[in-house]
């Protein structure tokens, strides 16, 4: 049976997500793609669906991962997408 994750539960989770984005320079894969109260919500929900654990890389453990964040940092976005760089609204081509 599958178990059942209520909005609090979402809710914290994201609160911590973008916390973590935030601390680390980054942004959420809603706000890149600008469409954050949809995108963020669903890929809260969809991480801890997963158990909460990194949804690309099991064995990396708990999402966020130390290495999704430095992937960001360094290559504009962690594997699975949770984490982005911050876009440069000076140069919109990148």
């Amino acid at each position: 049976m599958e178990k059942v994750i209520s909005e609090e539960e979402i809710q914290k989770f994201l609160e911590k997500l973008q916390k973590v984005a935030a601390e680390n320079g980054l942004v959420l894969h809603g706000e890149y793609y600008e469409n954050p109260a949809i995108g963020n919500y669903g890929l809260a929900k969809f991480i801890l669906e997963k158990g909460g654990i990194c949804p690309c890389e099991p064995l990396r453990g708990p999402c966020p991962c130390e290495q999704g964040l430095k992937e960001a940092k360094e290559n504009g976005n962690c594997r699975c997408h949770v984490f982005f760089k911050k876009k440069d609204t000076q140069n919109p081509i990148q």
